[in-house]
């Protein structure tokens, strides 16, 4: 039998084939029997791991080259850090497993329907089965691979709408594939609205640029947090505390693009070694802790007591906090948006292709 034939010609194992037979239906004959090819290479989850694991040791290795006892700050902003940690470490394992549980993945083309099998996180195996006639769409891409789309979820999150498909996706070699549903994906045409034309490759090339300066930004960002972060645990351990006493306050108001922002500008010295120096604070906090005559606690360089920073968390963790949180925003929208884009260009990049070809 046909049916017999192609299973025993796959590459398929032989508990592989017995849950074929298992599925299939009396005298339901297989078209086509494959495997899925995940986008993307596994050494990338790799890479990401070493990136998760050379983020927190080098901030290790800082504190041991400078033998920062953790104190309060330093936990601070050792949870900082870990937010670089998370994301690459959390990608990189999605990835990795990915790719490993695809390994036991495997898909078989009927007559009549769609047959992708799977094998879960913890083992069990999965069957999932679909009517030809149902299928959605066939996404070619610029390789060759492809995916038969069978059900569309859209997912509401607070970002907005994120679209997860499922049938057979990643087909390394979608050709003969397309060839079988072809009389099922005219029908589909037939019925169908007028599709959106897609990007051109102007558009598609201008939208590219924009989201990889988001990229850039959000890692500019992120290198000013992690390198104000060691430049402020170093100064937390050798710098010394002693308290000043505040000499002077005003109001000074500061011209932005958005109007104008006041703020307190504290004048206050300090007494090191019988010498007598001053600083500044500038501040948008309650100016009750900075009367005049009140004690205001500082850190000043023993090396150079004329330098001196603010004792307060804000100050110190200001220039930390707020290009990081700022800049993982920007680095993980313009990832994940990035990587959308790109993808659904190679579709659309693809059928371009084949319109503007003529016969000779």
């Amino acid at each position: 039998m046909a049916k017999e034939h192609i299973l025993q010609d796959s590459d398929l194992t032989a508990p592989e084939r017995e849950r074929v037979e298992a599925a299939l239906m009396p005298e339901e004959r297989v078209l086509w029997v494959g495997r899925p090819s995940p986008k993307g290479s596994p050494w990338s989850g790799v890479i990401l791991l070493i990136w998760a694991l050379i983020v927190p040791g080098t901030v290790v290795w800082v504190f041991l080259l400078n033998n920062i006892t953790p104190g309060p700050d330093s936990y601070l902003f050792l949870a900082f850090v870990l937010l670089f940690t998370v994301f690459p470490l959390g990608s990189a394992l999605i990835r990795i497993m990915k790719h490993r549980l695809s390994r036991y993945s495997f898909y078989v083309l009927t007559e009549g329907r769609a047959l992708a099998f799977h094998r879960s996180l913890w083992g069990k195996p999965v069957l999932k089965s679909w009517a030809s006639e149902d299928i959605i769409r066939l996404e070619e891409y610029s390789d060759g691979s492809g995916s038969l789309v069978f059900e569309i979820r859209v997912r509401r999150t607070k970002h907005g709408e994120v679209e997860e498909t499922e049938g057979l996706v990643d087909i390394p070699n979608i050709s003969p594939v397309k060839e079988m549903v072809q009389p099922f994906l005219q029908k589909k045409e037939e019925g169908a609205e007028e599709e959106e034309a897609p990007l051109s490759p102007r558009e598609r090339l201008r939208t590219s640029i924009i989201l990889s300066v988001f990229v850039v930004i959000g890692l500019v960002l992120s290198g000013t947090a992690v390198y104000c972060g060691v430049r402020t645990v170093h100064q937390v351990k050798t710098y010394t505390e002693t308290e000043a006493t505040v000499i002077g306050k005003e109001w000074r108001t500061h011209s932005t693009e958005h109007g104008s922002r006041r703020e307190w500008h504290t004048r206050y010295q300090y007494e090191v070694d019988g010498h007598t120096y001053q600083g500044t604070l500038d501040t948008s906090e309650t100016p009750k802790p900075f009367k005049r005559g009140a004690s205001l606690p500082i850190l000043y360089n023993p090396a150079a007591p004329e330098e001196s920073i603010g004792n307060q968390f804000f100050e110190l963790w200001g220039v930390v906090l707020i290009p990081g949180v700022i800049g993982l925003v920007f680095l993980l929208v313009g990832v994940f948006a990035l990587r959308s884009h790109l993808k659904g260009g190679r579709s659309g990049a693809k059928e371009a292709c084949q319109e503007t070809a003529e016969p000779v």
